[in-house]
């Protein structure tokens, strides 16, 4: 499974830059293409983020995601981030939401993603319904499954979850 999901985060990345180079840019020259990757769990949420910016730093434009006229004092903005891979992330425009955050880290990277300041946003399964208010061009599914302790075997997640 592990092995499956590493070989995905490449071709996801590639697929999300390829998405953002055809956009439009808005009458106020502004891009507005984003999107939403969900993952499994806070481990995996992680990994893909770090891929991420592991990728874009080999590009040309490393914080190609970024953007920086909206991200305000952005050294205090991402210092608010208590992990530091949630704050290395940002540094490129890519965001983390996962179980492991505050409610104050969570409410800021969804008010980041939706003014536009960062432009990929993951998500583990369990905030897949706390998105309200949340729109984006493109809707990534890194894996459809996750691990129930309880049952000591992978699940699926419900339909409702992922439609």
């Amino acid at each position: 499974r592990h092995a499956r999901l590493l070989a995905m985060a490449k071709p996801a990345f590639n697929h999300i830059k390829k998405h953002f180079a055809t956009e439009l840019v808005a009458d106020d020259g502004m891009q507005r293409s984003n999107a939403i990757v969900f993952v499994s769990d806070r481990k995996q949420a992680r990994v893909t983020a770090l891929d991420f910016v592991t990728f874009a730093t080999c590009e040309e434009n490393s914080e190609q995601f970024k953007n920086q006229s909206l991200f305000g004092n952005e050294k205090t903005v991402i210092s608010k981030f208590s992990e530091l891979s949630t704050r290395r992330c940002l540094e490129h425009g890519i965001g983390i939401i996962h179980e492991g955050l505050s409610k104050q880290e969570v409410s800021l990277m969804k008010k980041l993603f939706k003014e536009g300041a960062i432009r990929i946003l993951l998500v583990t399964q369990n905030f897949s319904w706390e998105l309200i208010g949340l729109s984006a061009n493109m809707v990534v599914l890194m894996d459809v499954e996750k691990f129930d302790g309880a049952e000591g075997r992978m699940v699926e997640y419900p339909m409702a979850d992922v439609l």
